[in-house]
């Protein structure tokens, strides 16, 4: 009898590990054919041109051939950030190919959450129509920008927390110490690479407590705490390792904390409190308003799951959706500095507005029993569900070379880009050094391989006078072989003009300015 239980509890578990198997290779072909089209880090691009994906790249590169980040070379992004792209790096050093592979692996983990998260809520066939359209037109939203963001590396993070939690409220069985160990470990990476999506967590933790709590299980509550400690302090004391062997816990402060609270969010320290709350709720509705008209194929589907989400049952699951979007919300848009990308880390939330249509498909099917009536064509059962899925990644690749603001620069050879025509001059040279000279990274440094000598080798969103101070005493010792301008001039007898191109960027025209040292031993 024992014998016989063993064996039906071994093939369940088997049926178990090979349908999350196969919902994993579904995955992992929806995230590579819609990063294929998305993302300019991909293959079917000449290069990711996007300023902010080449400025952590060259961080991350500086910090792969020994520089200290924050101390030797600035970037006011997070240290793991810049290690993942140092990661990309060791991949493919004069491309985004490497980061384009970290993509597609990020994405297969935010499209498999995603599914499992529907699977909650709708049968495997509407599950696997959704997910690809939801993932492809979020990303051929404007929010998506380029690719690479710290927002889209994030997605697999929430999307995983997401499904755990509304598991663990679905079936009644709460969280597993691995599972929340999980958690803790996954929020200090969301910390190390941009804190301020940190909301999404301070929502996820506020009703498994009140949960523990109207059951009296206080032992519950610190025994959940000590496991999310531990999985926070699994990844912070790393990080803080290498900046103390470094010697710069200092700069890790200044540059990532200090400078991101005072000085990237515009924070008016003079306003009183009630001031400030004004302000942030103010920032709120107007730059969710601007993410709304902007993403419309991000925005929308999330509003209907918000929506929808009212008539799912169980008061638990609600409100911890609720209190994740609104917390997420509040930290990403409760400043005046507003950027297209910052909503991302929305998307997580789209798949609700599909599990709500679906959902409303379900019903209607219902009412004209139109599952009872499939019953008996048990093939037709089976291959339903694979043949949707392959329509659906089909119908997804078309929406995204109809709908993503980057399908256009395909048609670009490298040949054309003002980086490979300057990396031919620049080439010539043994060992050439490069500043990109009062504006933010072009991507000359990933493009010829260069390591930037100069700490502050572009400019950043921090209105700090060290950076143009540093870069102008740069320039007047003759330090750099090369210098790059964009939409300026270089006047400094030391340098002499080589090249010039004009090239849109973001559908503003520019032009590329190349200086060479004069007299070059």
């Amino acid at each position: 009898m024992k014998n016989a239980k063993s064996e039906r509890k071994r093939s369940l578990s088997d049926s178990f590990g090979k349908e999350n198997i196969l919902l994993f290779l579904f995955s992992v072909l929806t995230a590579f054919f819609v990063l294929m089209v998305c993302t300019k880090s991909s293959f079917l691009y000449p290069f990711n041109d996007w300023s902010d994906a080449n400025c952590i790249f060259t961080v991350g590169k500086a910090a792969g051939n020994g520089q200290v980040i924050y101390r030797d070379i600035a970037d006011h992004k997070g240290p793991l950030l810049h290690f993942i792209h140092m990661l990309g790096y060791f991949i493919s050093n004069d491309t985004f190919i490497g980061m384009f592979v970290i993509e597609v692996i990020t994405g297969s983990l935010f499209v498999f959450f995603s599914l499992k998260t529907a699977l909650l809520y709708i049968n495997k066939t509407f599950a696997l129509i959704s997910v690809p359209i939801c993932m492809a037109l979020a990303f051929s939203s404007i929010a998506f920008c380029q690719g690479d963001s710290a927002e889209e590396l994030c997605l697999p993070v929430f999307a995983f927390s997401m499904y755990i939690l509304l598991k663990a409220f679905r079936s009644g069985i709460y969280m597993s110490g691995k599972q929340l160990f999980a958690v803790g470990v996954l929020s200090a990476c969301v910390l190390c690479i941009k804190y301020t999506m940190l909301g999404f967590f301070f929502g996820w933790i506020i009703v498994p407590v009140i949960w523990l709590i109207k059951d009296k299980k206080y032992r519950e509550i610190l025994s959940t705490f000590l496991w999310i400690g531990a999985g926070v302090l699994t990844v912070v004391i790393p990080v803080l390792i290498y900046f103390v062997i470094n010697g710069a816990l200092g700069d890790l402060w200044e540059v990532y904390f200090y400078d991101n609270i005072f000085l990237y969010s515009k924070i008016d320290n003079n306003a009183s409190v009630f001031g400030k709350i004004i302000s942030v709720f103010a920032a709120v509705k107007q730059n969710m308003y601007i993410f709304a008209l902007d993403s419309k194929f991000m925005s929308l589907p999330i509003f209907a799951g918000m929506f929808g989400f009212l008539f799912i049952k169980g008061k638990k699951q609600k409100l911890a959706l609720y209190l994740c979007f609104i917390l997420t919300v509040f930290t990403i848009f409760g400043t005046e500095r507003y950027f297209a990308y910052y909503g991302v880390v929305l998307s997580v939330f789209s798949v609700f507005g599909y599990i709500a249509l679906f959902r409303f498909v379900s019903f209607v099917m219902n009412r004209f029993d139109v599952k009872s009536k499939l019953e008996n064509k048990k093939m037709l059962v089976m291959i339903v569900p694979y043949a949707a899925f392959a329509v659906s990644v089909g119908l997804s690749v078309i929406l995204c070379f109809k709908f993503s603001p980057n399908a256009g620069f395909m048609k670009y050879s490298r040949e054309e880009l003002p980086q490979y025509k300057f990396k031919e001059i620049i080439s010539r040279e043994q060992n050439p050094t490069l500043l990109n000279y009062g504006g933010m990274d072009a991507g000359f440094y990933t493009v010829c391989n260069i390591v930037p000598n100069c700490k502050y080798f572009c400019s950043l969103n921090l209105p700090i006078s060290d950076i143009s101070e540093t870069q102008d005493k740069y320039v007047e010792n003759g330090e750099g072989m090369f210098i790059v301008t964009i939409n300026s001039e270089l006047e400094n007898v030391k340098y002499e003009l080589v090249s010039t191109e004009d090239f849109s960027y973001e559908d503003k025209a520019k032009t590329y300015r190349l200086y060479r040292l004069k007299n070059i031993a």
